[in-house]
C-alpha cells in the first residue's frame, strides 16, 4: 500500500484525497484500517497524509498542510488572518489556531463550519496564491492580525514582515484606512506605530513588547560596535543613556546551523564571550536574558531593573 499512498500523494499535489483513493480501488474500510494502524493521518475530512511524513514535519509545515487540505477543491475560498500568516511563513508565538480562517464578506461575525472559521470583512482585491491556496494580500493579512489578535501577536507578525517580506509601514497605514475595521482599529494603529524593521526574530520582538508594556525606556536596536581591532558586532538592544547592551540570548544561538556553521557549540560560546568582553571594554555594561525570563513579565521586570535599565 505504501506505493499507492505515494502515487496518490504525488498526483494530488502532496495531499492524499479520498476520491483519488476510491478511483484506484482503495475502499473506505481500507482507509479506516490504515488510519487505525497509524499509517495515515486525517488532516481534514477526506484528506490524509502519510504518518511518517506528518511526524517528520514541523508544526508550521503541518499547519500549512492542514490549510491546503481544507482549502482544496473549494471555490471562492480566501484564507485570512493567522491562517494566511502561516502561508506567508510569518512566525506565530504559542502555536496555530485549530481552525482555518476564511474571509467571507457575508459571514455573521465569526460564524463557522467544521474545521473552518468564517470572518466577515470587506472583499480583498489583492489576494495571492501561495502553494495553491488563495490568501489575503500581505498588507490585508497584517492589518487583520493587528486588529483582531493581541498587541504582541500583531507586533511579531508586523516586525517579521517589515524586515523580511518587503512591505513598508506606509502600505499598512493605507490598508488600515481602506479596511477601516469596525473593531480593533486603534489596536492595529498601535501595532503599526510600534513595529520596526530591525527585529531579527520572534524573541527580539517579544522582548521589545515586554519592555514597552513594563514601562522601560525604548532601546536602540541593532547597534554596531567597533574598537581598534575593527568591527565587533551588533547588539540586539542598547540604552546609550546608561551605556548598557542587552541581548536576547536563546539556546538556538549555540545549536542551530545558521548560528554555528562549521563550528562546534563550544567555539560559539567562546566567540560570544570574546565579543562581549570587547564590548565591555568600551565602557558598556552587558545584560542577557533567556526566553523564559522574557516570557514572564515579573521576571523580566526584575531582570531589567537589576541591570539598571531606566523607566520611561
Amino acid at each position: 500500500m505504501d506505493d499507492v499512498w505515494e502515487a496518490v500523494r504525488a498526483s494530488g499535489g502532496g495531499l492524499i484525497h479520498r476520491e483519488n483513493l476510491l478511483r484506484l480501488g482503495v475502499t473506505d474500510r481500507r482507509i479506516e484500517q490504515n488510519l487505525a494502524a497509524g499509517k495515515l493521518v486525517r488532516v481534514a475530512p477526506g484528506v490524509y497524509e502519510i504518518e511518517s511524513v506528518w511526524r517528520a514535519s514541523s508544526s508550521d509545515e503541518q499547519q500549512r498542510t492542514r490549510i491546503r487540505a481544507v482549502a482544496s477543491g473549494r471555490v471562492d475560498f480566501t484564507v485570512c488572518r493567522m491562517s494566511a500568516a502561516a502561508m506567508y511563513r510569518i512566525p506565530s508565538l504559542g502555536g496555530w489556531p485549530a481552525r482555518v480562517s476564511c474571509l467571507d464578506p457575508s459571514a455573521q461575525g465569526g460564524s463557522s463550519e467544521p474545521g473552518i472559521l468564517l470572518h466577515r470583512g470587506p472583499v480583498d482585491r489583492t489576494t495571492r496564491i501561495i502553494d495553491d491556496v488563495v490568501v489575503t494580500g500581505l498588507a490585508r493579512t497584517l492589518v487583520d492580525i493587528a486588529a483582531h489578535t493581541s498587541f504582541l501577536t500583531g507586533v511579531i507578525a508586523t516586525d517579521h514582515a517589515l524586515r523580511y517580506l518587503g512591505i513598508a509601514k506606509r502600505e499598512l497605514y493605507e490598508e488600515l484606512t481602506r479596511v477601516n475595521p469596525r473593531y480593533g482599529r486603534r489596536l492595529a494603529a498601535r501595532v503599526i506605530d510600534f513595529a520596526v524593521d530591525r527585529s531579527w526574530n520572534v524573541f527580539e520582538s517579544l522582548s521589545r513588547v515586554r519592555m514597552y508594556e513594563l514601562g522601560f525606556a525604548s532601546p536602540e536596536l541593532q547597534v554596531d560596535f567597533a574598537d581598534r581591532r575593527g568591527f565587533i558586532g551588533s547588539a540586539d538592544f542598547y540604552w546609550p543613556e546608561v551605556r548598557t547592551i542587552g541581548e536576547s540570548d536563546g539556546l538556538a544561538k549555540y545549536s542551530r546551523a545558521e548560528w554555528v556553521g562549521d563550528r562546534v557549540p563550544a567555539d560559539v560560546v567562546v566567540a560570544e564571550k570574546i565579543r562581549e568582553d570587547r564590548m565591555r571594554a568600551l565602557g558598556n555594561a552587558f545584560t542577557r536574558w533567556t526566553w523564559d525570563v522574557a516570557s514572564s513579565p515579573a521576571r523580566f521586570a526584575a531582570h531589567l531593573s537589576t541591570a539598571r535599565i531606566p523607566r520611561r
